[in-house]
């Protein structure tokens, strides 16, 4: 599962006492790297994961940016296939954000947004690996059209199972944050996801 690892270890519980291994994965951050040198990172990082459980099977979970690494990881001819990839709250076309100031850290042109964009590499996941996608009903319209598009994307591509899930009530934030709760339902459906 791939969160931060200051952020990402307050969910271990949920899916530790189930039997997973859980790996909260560091990444250097914006500006002080550029969005090439986070995604290599991030890679390195798996590859070290699956060396380390190489008997295992991998799934790689990531909110908002770790949805994206997760997904540019998932896809490298770099690291080993994975079983499946869980991505919460992501963007997958980051060509949008490039006249944003959410781009202002990041300081892509429109040649790195798209080197840089899962939706460039749809085609390189391996077909067989398990695909969810979720977002929150209170989600911003950019997160749940992104989420749409890329599903698509993947399916005409041929990935054998995408899933899109939109969880009620819930946004950006604790969408996430609800995952240390056994009883969640998207902590059930990730747990059902690896379990099957």
């Amino acid at each position: 599962l791939l969160f931060s690892k200051e952020y990402g270890g307050f969910m271990a519980k949920s899916f530790t006492s189930e039997g997973c291994v859980v790996v909260a994965l560091g990444y250097p951050l914006a500006p002080g790297a550029s969005l090439p040198k986070i995604i290599k990172s991030a890679r390195l990082g798996i590859k070290s994961i699956q060396k380390e459980f190489s008997k295992s099977r991998i799934f790689l979970c990531g909110h908002s940016a770790g949805a994206h690494l997760a997904y540019m990881a998932a896809s490298s001819d770099e690291i080993d296939a994975v079983e499946g990839v869980i991505l919460i709250s992501g963007i997958y076309d980051l060509r949008p954000l490039v006249l944003t100031t959410l781009n202002n850290p990041l300081k892509m042109d429109e040649e790195v947004a798209l080197k840089c964009s899962p939706a460039n590499y749809v085609s390189k996941c391996p077909k067989a690996c398990k695909t969810v996608i979720v977002v929150g009903e209170n989600d911003s319209p950019a997160f749940k059209e992104q989420k749409i598009d890329f599903a698509k994307a993947l399916r005409e591509a041929g990935v054998s199972h995408c899933e899109e899930i939109e969880m009620p009530i819930l946004d950006h934030f604790n969408l996430v944050e609800k995952l240390e709760e056994p009883d969640y339902e998207l902590t059930k459906r990730i747990l059902s996801l690896i379990k099957n």
